[in-house]
C-alpha cells in the first residue's frame, strides 16, 4: 500500500489517516492553541454576563508555594515525537490558564499564584491541572472563620436582641410598678390626711358648742351635737371606702378605729346631755362628760402613734418624696391644751357653760327652764283603709295589707333619738298574738314623726272578735310624765 493511502488518504477503510511518523506537530499544535483560545473566549465572556455572586475564598493549603521549574530546565527530547509532546503539553497549559481566567473573571476574584503562568511550567503534562489553580475558592479573609452570613451568626444576633428587648421589657415594667406605686401611696395617704384634719375640726366646733356662750337651751345644744356625730359618720364611712397600699394595711386599721372612737364619743355626748344639763351634782356631771372626751383623747393617740408615724415610715422606706404624712397637730380632736378636757377638773369646767341658758317656754306645757323632755301618743290608724282608731272602738277590714300607722310628738326641749314603739294585739282570755315593735331614728322638739308598723299574720286573727289594740311609746330618759305614752283601742277585724 503507498504512503499516500497508508497516512493521507481515508481510503476505503472508512478510518482516519494516521500522520506520519515525521510529520511535524508544530503546525498542529498551534491551530489547536488558537482554536482553544477562541472558543475559551467566547466562553468566558458568556459566563462573565451570567456569572453568579463571587464565592469566598478557600483556604490556602500551601500548594501555590511548591515550585516549578522552567520548561528550560527539562531536558531536551531527543526525537521529533517527544518535541511534538512537549509542544502538546505547552498548548493544553494555555488552555488551562485561559480556563482559570475565566473562572477568576466570573467569581470576580484574583487569582492566587498568578493562575495558568504555572500551567505552561509542566512536567510530564501535569500543567494543565496546575493551571487552573485561579478556579479554586478564594481563602476565608479571617484564616477559616465563620461567615457573617452563616445561619450561627444569624441565631446569635437573634439571641441577643431577645435578650435586650427582655431587658428593655424589664425596665419599663419596674418603671410603671414604680410610677402605679407612687400613685397609690399619694392618692391614699393625701385622702386620709384630708379625711383627719376634717374629723380633727369637729373637735374645735364641738368645744364651741360646750361651751354655749349664746346661752342656747338644751335642745339646741343637742341638735349641734348631734348634726357633729352624724357628720363625723360620714367622715368614717369615707375612711372605709380606702384602698391602702401594702404597707399601710395596719396604718389603715388605726386609722378607721381612731375615726370610730370620735363617732363613739359624739353619740355619747349626745345621748347624755339632757342628764348632763339636768344633773344637780356638778361631779357626776362631769364624769359623764368625761368618759365622751377620753373617748376622743385616745383617738388622737391611736391617729398619731398607729398611723401617723406608721405612715411616714413607709414613705421613707419606698423613697416616695412628692407626698407627706399628716400633721399630727392638723388630725388632732383636743388640739392644744384641749386634752385637759379629758380629766375630772378639765370636764367640771364645761358644766357649768351647759347650763348656762335663756328662759324658755317648752312645748307641751313645758316649765321655761328650757330643760324638758318627754314625748305622747298622736294618733293609730289603721291602713290601707284609713280607718282612725279610738278608745270606743273601730271596725277594721281584714285585709293582707292591713298595718298601722302610728304618730308621736316630741314634747319637750331636747331632740330625741331612738324612741320606740311597740303595738300588741290580744283577744280576751288569751296572750298577746301578736306582738311588734319598730324605732324611731330622731324627733327634733316640739315635731311629730310617723312609723308604720305591719298588721298581724292573717292565722292569728279571730275574724269578728273584739280584741284589744294597745300602743305604747318607751319614755326617754328624763321624761316626768308617761300618762300620754300609750293607748288601748277596741277594734274588730272582719271580712272586707
Amino acid at each position: 500500500m503507498a504512503d499516500d493511502d497508508r497516512y493521507g488518504n481515508e481510503g476505503d477503510t472508512g478510518r482516519k489517516p494516521v500522520p506520519r511518523p515525521d510529520r511535524e506537530f508544530e503546525d498542529l499544535d498551534d491551530s489547536f492553541s488558537e482554536r482553544g483560545s477562541t472558543f475559551f473566549q467566547e466562553y468566558a465572556e458568556q459566563y462573565a454576563e451570567d456569572a453568579p455572586p463571587a464565592r469566598p475564598e478557600p483556604e490556602d493549603f500551601g500548594f501555590d508555594d511548591i515550585a516549578v521549574g522552567d520548561d528550560d530546565d527539562l531536558p531536551a527530547p531527543g526525537s521529533a515525537r517527544d518535541r511534538a509532546r512537549s509542544r502538546a503539553a505547552r498548548g493544553r497549559g494555555r488552555a488551562g490558564a485561559a480556563a482559570g481566567r475565566i473562572g477568576a473573571k466570573a467569581r470576580s476574584g484574583v487569582s492566587r499564584g498568578g493562575g495558568g503562568g504555572g500551567g505552561g511550567r509542566s512536567r510530564g503534562g501535569g500543567g494543565g491541572g496546575r493551571g487552573g489553580g485561579a478556579g479554586r475558592r478564594p481563602r476565608s479573609a479571617g484564616g477559616g472563620g465563620v461567615s457573617a452570613n452563616s445561619p450561627l451568626v444569624r441565631m446569635g444576633g437573634i439571641a441577643l436582641f431577645v435578650i435586650l428587648l427582655v431587658v428593655v421589657l424589664a425596665f419599663v415594667i419596674q418603671d410603671c410598678r414604680r410610677d402605679a406605686l407612687v400613685d397609690d401611696y399619694k392618692q391614699y395617704v393625701n385622702s386620709a390626711a384630708q379625711i383627719s384634719e376634717d374629723s380633727a375640726r369637729q373637735g374645735e366646733r364641738l368645744l364651741v358648742v360646750m361651751n354655749n356662750s349664746g346661752g342656747e337651751n338644751a335642745a339646741a345644744l343637742q341638735k349641734k351635737v348631734l348634726q357633729l356625730a352624724n357628720q363625723a359618720e360620714q367622715l368614717r364611712s369615707r375612711a372605709g371606702e380606702l384602698s391602702a397600699p401594702g404597707k399601710l394595711a395596719d396604718a389603715d386599721r388605726a386609722l378607721k378605729l381612731s375615726l370610730q372612737y370620735r363617732v363613739n364619743g359624739l353619740n355619747g355626748l349626745e345621748k347624755d346631755l339632757p342628764a348632763i344639763i339636768q344633773q344637780s351634782d356638778t361631779a357626776l356631771a362631769a364624769r359623764t362628760i368625761k368618759d365622751s372626751m377620753q373617748k376622743f383623747l385616745a383617738s388622737d393617740v391611736l391617729m398619731q402613734d398607729s398611723f401617723i408615724v406608721p405612715t411616714a415610715a413607709a414613705l421613707r422606706d419606698e423613697n416616695i418624696s412628692n407626698v407627706a404624712a399628716p400633721d399630727p397637730e392638723a388630725a388632732s380632736f383636743l388640739r392644744g391644751a384641749n386634752d385637759r378636757f379629758a380629766s375630772d377638773n378639765g370636764a367640771r369646767q364645761l358644766v357649768q357653760p351647759l347650763k348656762r341658758q335663756r328662759n324658755a317656754s317648752g312645748a307641751n306645757g313645758g316649765t321655761g327652764t328650757g330643760n324638758l323632755r318627754g314625748t305622747r301618743l298622736v294618733s293609730v290608724v289603721a291602713d290601707p283603709s284609713g280607718t282612725q282608731l279610738s278608745t270606743g272602738g273601730a271596725s277594721v277590714a281584714a285585709s293582707s295589707e292591713l298595718k298601722w300607722r302610728i304618730t308621736v310628738l316630741n314634747g319637750g326641749d331636747f331632740v330625741e333619738s331612738k324612741v320606740k314603739v311597740t303595738v300588741t294585739l290580744t283577744y280576751s282570755a288569751s296572750s298577746p298574738v301578736d306582738t311588734q315593735e319598730v324605732e324611731i331614728p330622731t324627733i327634733e322638739p316640739d315635731k311629730e314623726a310617723t312609723v308604720t308598723i305591719p298588721g298581724p299574720p292573717s292565722d292569728q286573727v279571730q275574724l269578728g272578735e273584739r280584741g284589744s289594740l294597745k300602743v305604747t311609746v318607751a319614755p326617754v330618759e328624763g321624761e316626768q310624765n308617761i300618762s300620754n305614752n300609750s293607748a288601748e283601742y277596741p277594734v274588730t277585724i272582719t271580712f272586707g
